[in-house]
């Protein structure tokens, strides 16, 4: 059961960051649609962000900025987004339980918490994206997931930079409306490639002794696309309900090895 005892609804940036900084046991809701991950969850001040413009994605001539509050089946949607990123949002979040779920959860209330399960964090994780912060400025997503925050902030914006030649996203799962097992995410930025692997089930992490294998290579072929998936199957992997450390880190080869030929293959 979730109980809250006030539910305070800003309207200003500055009110909520008063309301959240001086509550010890106040808590963000930026759509509500994880909550209940909790069982038998009491928030003393509850801080709905629904009232702070938060909402929509802004095409700019270097980048898309995407508000904290646009929910995935925005993402999903944007015509703009995926146009320029060639479907890469709308393959990584189609999966994702229903497009009701996805009609409530919001991009800023998957990436701040920095869920382990996310779909839609390695898929950030694998382009060059940024986030900004109401106190803490601007970061990007790679310090973020490695480190987290020093003290509590407001997440406000995601930056995602254009800075892409093509991207690869790919997972796998044992039905629609279940958690990936393990989901990846292959990018080529200005020729450097950049890979991130999630649902180990830990953190997404970027598998960086593979993308220096790729990265150092003269050409790419399919003894070095093996090295490489080698080394990303070497990444700390877990065990859990969907499944082994062992199975998830080789399944790590065949994801990493499709993303790879994916990109390759649009580049050519």
């Amino acid at each position: 059961m979730i109980r809250i005892r006030n539910l305070n609804k800003p309207k200003t940036m500055e009110e909520a960051w008063e309301i959240y900084s001086n509550k010890n046991k106040a808590k963000l809701i930026a759509g509500g649609a994880f909550l209940r991950l909790s069982t038998d969850l009491y928030i003393g001040e509850a801080v709905d962000l629904f009232d702070l413009n938060l909402n929509g994605i802004k095409e700019t001539e270097d980048a898309f900025t995407v508000g904290a509050m646009t929910t995935l089946r925005q993402l999903e949607t944007d015509s703009a987004l995926n146009s320029w990123f060639d479907n890469y949002f709308a393959a990584a979040l189609k999966n994702i339980v229903g497009v009701q779920l996805r009609n409530i959860a919001t991009i800023g209330g998957t990436v701040y918490p920095r869920y382990g399960f996310s779909d839609l964090i390695t898929a950030l994780l694998a382009l060059d994206v940024d986030l900004q912060f109401y106190k803490s400025g601007r970061i990007s997503l790679e310090d973020y997931m490695e480190k987290g925050l020093l003290e509590k902030d407001i997440l406000v914006e995601i930056i995602i930079k254009k800075n892409i030649n093509n991207a690869s996203f790919k997972m796998m799962r044992n039905s629609k409306g279940d958690y990936a097992i393990l989901n990846c995410g292959v990018s080529c930025i200005h020729g450097k490639y950049r890979i991130a692997i999630g649902g180990r089930p830990g953190r997404a992490v970027l598998a960086t002794d593979a993308m220096e294998i790729l990265n150092a290579a003269e050409k790419i072929d399919e003894d070095i696309i093996g090295k490489a998936c080698n080394a990303a199957a070497e990444l700390a992997y877990g065990t859990n309900i969907f499944g082994s450390g062992q199975y998830r880190s080789a399944m790590s080869k065949v994801l990493l090895k499709r993303g790879i030929r994916e990109v390759l293959g649009n580049d050519n």
